[in-house]
């Protein structure tokens, strides 16, 4: 099993895209932790790549993405689907 810094590298090498891109890439379905999320963003994301007031929201975007793999909101019951 690769480790999130090789999986990055890896998806890193493709020069057209910005580092946001391979982040989001290379957790994409991994089911990390929300503090290994934010450990990893600040650690490789370029500042240049996402606006500092909307950090929250890309880290909330970022936990959807690498728990289910889509970015996407399922609820679990009728009672949590947005009406």
């Amino acid at each position: 099993m690769k480790t999130f810094e090789e999986k990055f590298n890896e998806v890193k090498d493709d020069e057209n895209k910005t580092s946001y891109i391979c982040f989001a890439e290379a957790i994409k379905g991994q089911k990390m932790k929300p503090s290994g999320i934010r450990k990893w963003f600040n650690k490789v994301v370029d500042k240049d790549d996402y606006f500092e007031d909307e950090k929250d929201e890309v880290l909330k975007y970022l936990e959807k993405l690498s728990n289910n793999g889509t970015g996407m909101y399922y609820p679990e019951n009728e009672d949590d689907k947005l009406k």
